[in-house]
């Protein structure tokens, strides 16, 4: 996803721009393709903790950002032709709720909520008490929840491939006169993983230059054998970006994540069209237009939280009962025992890319340390990586900030924070 719309908005914006897009599996083979397609405007990350640490100003400018991304990724998909019925975009008639499993966390959660109204944001919350929560769910055991008014759902894979077709249309209408004309000036690059970056430039002064404005003094090698020269490389990795960039170990971590879909629910098993966090977030689930749900989280069940696992092969057998067990327990009047639990038709795994402060990396890299190989330079190399779960609603405006950004064209709509910024955070 951050790949194709990085890709759509350097075509969008530049009618001159050649983009090779290199991917080491196919569009949305990933983590993109195997989440549950949300745009759900909010923080993932404590505010108390992010004024504690951004301060006033910066926390602002992360909170705009935050407020307007799922907005501008359901305007681009809804005044695009055809869009919105390709990824089956729609608004959740309920949006979303955060459910409390604990007295603690409902405590918690609603003072973090109370330090963002005293600031002017999320003034549009809702708040329910375990009794309203219990009542209209028909669940068990919830201590309360938040709502959120406006949630959006999309059919993520479908999404990132809906944006790559985009990005080939724009490349196709540049400035040398139409479609056919000249050709393309995007090329993807599918089962081609990046092996090396090679900084080639002839000498530093060659290199001086800002955005794109620079030769093409880098080498991009895949395991096809493919040698792609740039005046500018994105890593748009995620949770794999150390793989070229070691630096990053330790600071970008890999982290895997359980999900499955249930086969349609029957109509005395509904449940609300609402998406669901639960349990900080640990547990998840949204409904699909077909009556399916899908239903994820739990990996602060097993030990050290599947941290550091980047195998999307496998799945955890604890983890996959505790996923089985959980709606039976807290709708008992939807689904009477485990016997008669929903049945989950596919299982799967898929790899998150967290940062220490949950914000991803948008801009560009610093120089690596020593440790990191011959080459340290990192001249004309960007990241847009370490989005913590959360890259469904920040990956679209991520994209079009760090394009502008690259271009030296004004922020536009959705100005890159200037806490997302590598520099002093690796």
């Amino acid at each position: 996803m951050l790949a194709t719309s990085l890709a759509y908005h350097l075509s969008r914006l530049d009618p001159d721009v050649t983009v090779a897009l290199v991917d080491g599996r196919h569009i949305a083979g990933g983590a993109t393709g195997r989440n549950g397609g949300l745009l759900w405007p909010c923080l993932n990350a404590s505010f108390k903790k992010m004024l504690a640490t951004k301060g006033v100003a910066s926390s602002s400018e992360i909170m705009r950002f935050e407020e307007q991304a799922s907005t501008a990724a359901a305007d681009f998909i809804e005044q695009t032709p055809g869009m919105r019925e390709l990824v089956e975009f729609a608004w959740l008639k309920e949006g979303g709720l955060y459910l409390f499993e604990s007295e603690e966390e409902a405590y918690d959660e609603l003072q973090e909520l109370k330090a963002m109204t005293d600031r002017g944001w999320s003034t549009d919350l809702e708040v329910w008490g375990a009794a309203e929560t219990n009542k209209r769910l028909g669940s068990v055991g919830y201590h309360g929840a938040i709502r959120y008014p406006k949630v959006g759902k999309v059919w993520a894979a479908r999404w990132a491939l809906g944006v790559a077709l985009q990005a080939a249309k724009a490349a196709a209408n540049g400035a040398c006169g139409g479609v056919g004309l000249c050709g393309s000036r995007l090329a993807i690059f599918e089962g081609a993983k990046a092996t090396a970056v090679d900084d080639v430039r002839p000498s530093a002064a060659d290199y001086t230059a800002a955005g794109l404005n620079r030769p093409h003094g880098l080498k991009v090698h895949t395991s096809r054998g493919d040698v792609i020269s740039a005046r500018a490389v994105v890593h748009c990795t995620n949770a794999y970006s150390s793989a070229l960039l070691p630096e990053l170990r330790g600071l970008l971590i890999p982290v895997r994540n359980h999900v499955a879909a249930t086969a349609p629910l029957h109509a005395s098993q509904a449940m609300l069209d609402i998406a669901v966090y639960a349990r900080r977030g640990y547990v998840y689930w949204s409904p699909r237009p077909d009556g399916r749900l899908v239903f994820g989280g739990f990996r602060d069940e097993v030990p050290g939280m599947e941290e550091g696992n980047d195998d999307d092969a496998n799945l955890d057998q604890h983890i996959r009962s505790r996923l089985h067990e959980y709606l039976p327990a807290h709708f008992p009047s939807r689904f009477d025992g485990a016997a008669c639990g929903p049945h989950f038709e596919m299982e799967w795994a898929g790899i998150l890319g967290f940062t220490a402060d949950r914000f991803p990396l948008v801009g560009a890299l610093p120089a690596a340390p020593p440790s990191a190989g011959p080459s340290c330079s990192r001249a004309g190399q960007f990241i847009c990586a370490g989005f913590s779960g959360h890259g469904m609603t920040r990956a679209f405006s991520s994209a079009e900030g760090l394009a502008r950004q690259l271009l030296q064209l004004p922020g536009g709509r959705a100005p890159l924070p200037l806490a997302f910024q590598p520099h002093g955070r690796m």
